[in-house]
């Protein structure tokens, strides 16, 4: 559906991230020339009573298919307008929440004041009920390098300064490194206590949990451990790409850090859907890449012309 777009703070509508700036440059530069939405910005709302749900089951299939991965889509579309100024009314009063796309969002906003068209105050998004429907939320790691050697043992005794290190060990065949990262993963995921896994060739595979009398004033993992790792080492930020770098690939973390392209892996559990509403309507927002929403609609199973009229 198009939403109305509205500065962040004003309205309903609630970002939880804070973003790069480079990406902003780059995705209106596609706008400007292309004049379209390429790709819809994914929201969720709260909806307990389903009623929106019940409307869409009046919605007519178009087509089906499955990706490359294995993932089902079906794309649907109800052309009554009755059922759709109905969902429009029940939609006006939810408060949405930007789950991935915050850099479009953005982009979007600088895109209708530079326009000043009544087209150009719209944005295509798609709106998640997650009353209704299961939403699954990876968790997105950090790979830390291009340390000198004095930074990379400043940053690891810094480390050991807040948490205590429970080494899991090393292993060269590949049955007892699975069982390694399994052991590592299952404690970061099921404890409620912040703990974080880690991975250097230097150490191999250890739990980082917190010390006694020890306290972080963010309760977002991601937070906590980006502000700790650039306390330590004493950057207001670090580079995308060559300091820090984002996936949600366990083994490909592993891989870089082997490979030396990274030093040093850290695992972080998700975060909850509540969670990212908590700090959304907080009006305070979490790290870049904190979140990664799964599965995802592709990229120009619908596309949006600037230039049609509303």
């Amino acid at each position: 559906a198009l939403m109305r777009l509205e500065e962040f703070g004003t309205g309903t509508v609630f970002p939880h991230e804070h973003i790069f700036p480079e990406p902003q440059q780059d995705r209106l530069s596609l706008m400007l020339n292309c004049r379209a939405n390429l790709s819809a910005i994914f929201s969720f709302f709260a909806d307990p009573s389903c009623e929106i749900d019940r409307l869409m089951e009046k919605s007519r299939l178009i087509y089906e298919f499955e990706d490359v991965e294995g993932i089902k889509h079906s794309l649907s579309a109800i052309r009554d307008q009755k059922t759709v100024n109905l969902i429009c009314q029940i939609m006006q009063d939810k408060k949405i929440f930007i789950a991935d796309g915050h850099h479009r969002y953005f982009t979007a906003l600088k895109l209708r004041d530079r326009l000043k068209r009544d087209s150009s105050s719209y944005v295509m998004m798609y709106f998640l009920n997650t009353e209704s429907s299961p939403v699954t939320i990876l968790p997105v790691h950090r790979l830390i390098g291009g340390l000198r050697s004095d930074e990379f043992h400043k940053l690891i005794e810094g480390v050991k300064r807040f948490f205590y290190l429970e080494r899991l060990g090393r292993a060269s065949e590949k049955k007892k490194e699975d069982d390694l990262k399994r052991r590592m993963l299952f404690k970061v995921k099921s404890t409620k206590n912040t703990i974080f896994g880690m991975y250097c060739r230097e150490e191999g595979y250890s739990l980082l949990i917190p010390k006694d009398g020890v306290s972080f004033p963010k309760k977002v993992n991601s937070a906590i451990l980006d502000d700790l790792v650039r306390g330590i080492l004493g950057k207001n930020e670090l580079e995308k790409g060559r300091e820090i770098d984002f996936t949600t690939d366990v083994n490909l973390a592993i891989d870089k850090v082997r490979k030396g392209k990274f030093q040093i892996a850290f695992f972080l559990a998700p975060v909850s859907v509540e969670q990212i509403k908590n700090v959304a309507l907080a009006g305070e927002k979490m790290p870049p890449k904190s979140t990664y929403f799964y599965p995802k609609l592709i990229s120009g199973l619908i596309m949006r012309d600037l230039e049609d009229a509303v």
